[in-house]
């Protein structure tokens, strides 16, 4: 086993086969208890993780990368941790009681790529913790535990190709939660309701490559919510998305069309993502709701004309159509040339035909005849 302290800035290699008295002299006749202490551990297998009692040491985080521990025993995690993550390793049988010491101080468990049957349970007393992190970690048979205490302080959740084919329920109990990203979970659809506990918290709500076809109509009650990002799914519309927006990212979806119905009346939208979808039409008034939109992205669609709809917008400072590769320029977008004139803070990427987009509205669309 290694065993990796890291002290400040400076590094300590050992190569031991348990934590004992001796080892911790050494480390304490390098750094007085004021230190804090990042402990790492590497390329074992145990039959019982060593307990660290022994060290009078500030531990502040301990990290677990490509082991394999048969058993975690009650009490086997220093007290004083404020992070956990346990990297390409395997905890076969882990007691409910292991976190017990450092329950009052932890704040942070990060589980990559790791199988650890059941975490949840070791979780359920944790009065500081905010972040949860499983990536790579199939929880889709995890119970989780009643009446946590985590479910009234944790703010951050992150799951990220857990195996999980509906919407995980539990979401909903926790009332604090401010940060939600559920990334590659092939779930099909989402229940009404499913957040319907966190509509006055939750700020910020990623869901990428979940499979999913429509925006549940209770989601426009999330009055808290500011960031919302759903790539990589089937959506077709977006009007049940929350007014109250500042950041909008439909990326990869499967929008074919803009009108005035698509989107809610969205005064504060200031970002708006809509590359990668097969977009064909828009229609002239689709952006006349979103008065502060200041970027738009069109990258990689279907489109073939500049969008009328753009003059409406007289804060835009971003227009992406980069990689539109069968957009062109007419006479009939020339109208736009006077608009683009108007708003100099505005930046305009990509080409249409054999000049770029900004060309156009700059030199060409002068020689167009007036508008009658």
């Amino acid at each position: 086993m290694k065993l990796i302290i890291l002290i400040s800035t400076a590094w300590l290699i050992s190569s031991i086969s348990a934590v004992d008295a001796k080892s911790c002299t050494v480390l304490e006749d390098l750094c007085n208890t004021t230190c804090k202490y990042q402990i790492y551990i590497t390329d074992a297998s145990l039959p019982v993780l060593p307990s660290f009692d022994l060290c009078p040491l500030n531990v502040s985080v301990m990290r677990f990368e490509n082991m394999d521990i048969a058993v975690v025993e009650d009490s086997s995690f220093p007290a004083g941790l404020s992070l956990i993550n346990i990297v390409t390793s395997t905890i076969r049988n882990i007691s409910d009681g292991a976190l017990s010491l450092t329950a009052p101080t932890l704040e942070s468990i990060h589980l990559d790529n790791s199988q650890v049957p059941n975490f949840f349970n070791t979780m359920k007393d944790l009065p500081r913790l905010e972040e949860i992190l499983l990536r790579d970690v199939a929880i889709a048979q995890w119970e989780f535990p009643e009446n946590s205490t985590f479910a009234s302080t944790i703010k951050r959740l992150n799951l990220q190709n857990n195996s999980i084919t509906s919407w995980p329920v539990w979401v909903n109990e926790l009332k604090t939660l401010e940060k939600l990203s559920i990334i590659q979970n092939k779930m099909n659809t989402v229940t009404e309701n499913s957040l319907s506990n966190l509509k006055n918290v939750l700020i910020d709500l990623t869901v990428i490559a979940a499979n999913i076809s429509a925006i549940p109509r209770d989601w426009s009650n999330l009055t808290a919510l500011q960031r919302l990002t759903m790539v990589e799914n089937q959506l077709t519309q977006a009007r049940d998305v929350p007014s109250q927006l500042i950041y909008l990212n439909l990326e990869n979806n499967a929008l074919t069309e803009l009108n005035e119905s698509t989107f809610p009346a969205m005064p504060a939208i200031f970002e708006l993502e809509l590359s990668s979808n097969p977009l064909t039409t828009i229609s002239a008034h689709a952006f006349d709701n979103m008065p502060s939109l200041g970027y738009l992205s069109f990258r990689y669609t279907l489109l073939t004309r500049v969008p009328l709809a753009v003059a409406s917008l007289t804060k835009l400072r971003g227009l992406d159509f980069q990689y539109d590769l069968q957009l062109v320029c007419t006479c009939e977008e020339s109208p736009l040339a006077d608009w683009f004139s108007r708003n100099p803070q505005l930046t305009i990427w990509g080409t249409c035909g054999d000049v770029t987009v900004k060309v156009f509205f700059t030199d060409l669309a002068k020689l167009c005849p007036a508008a009658p």
